[in-house]
């Protein structure tokens, strides 16, 4: 298990280079329709500089105590910039809403500077299965702000809106594209 978590960490450490979200298996078909999604975070299996884990990167300055959902907020106010005029709107878990997909946002690599890099599950929430399999790197890095993923999580949030929306606008015109030729060009 150790070796398969360092061998990740160097995985994920050469992907750093190339920064934002990449869809790598399933689809966010599902999505289509949809007002909200909730996300969530997991640093379970982080790993700081080779060794460390998310603690040792969190002592390394001065943190507000709730860095982890401060930084989801940056991610999520970035992606609802990008897809509130498309009708979908990401959320955090709220009692009064119910809601039937998730995104968890799992980091696995943060290295020295602070990039990060993981992967973002879009999950059925009643479920658990996984719709859709996306990776991330950040392009923004900050090691020492008080909320320590905020530059991190605001670029992971424009890029993850930006693909969720190029995927989601071409499953329509897929759906579209099956209709009869007499409805095509009533719609246009």
């Amino acid at each position: 298990m150790k070796r398969l978590l360092i061998f990740s960490y160097i995985l994920m450490s050469c992907m750093l280079s190339f920064a934002g979200t990449k869809l790598e298996s399933g689809s966010f078909d599902c999505l289509i329709g949809e007002k909200f999604v909730m996300a969530y975070t997991n640093w379970d299996n982080a790993i700081y500089s080779r060794f460390g884990d998310i603690d040792d990167f969190i002592l390394k300055c001065e943190r507000d105590p709730n860095w982890d959902n401060a930084s989801l907020r940056y991610l999520i106010r970035s992606f609802n910039e990008k897809t509130f005029s498309h009708g979908l709107m990401m959320k955090v878990n709220k009692p009064n809403l119910d809601f039937t997909y998730a995104f968890e946002i799992a980091t696995l690599a943060i290295d020295n500077d602070g990039d990060i890099a993981g992967k973002i599950f879009l999950k059925n929430y009643k479920t658990g299965e996984v719709m859709a399999v996306v990776s991330f790197t950040s392009d923004d890095s900050d090691d020492d702000d008080k909320i320590a993923f905020k530059d991190q999580f605001s670029s992971i949030g424009k890029s993850l809106a930006k693909l969720v929306l190029k995927k989601t606008k071409q499953a329509k015109s897929k759906n579209s594209g099956s209709k009869p030729k007499q409805e095509q060009r009533k719609d246009i």
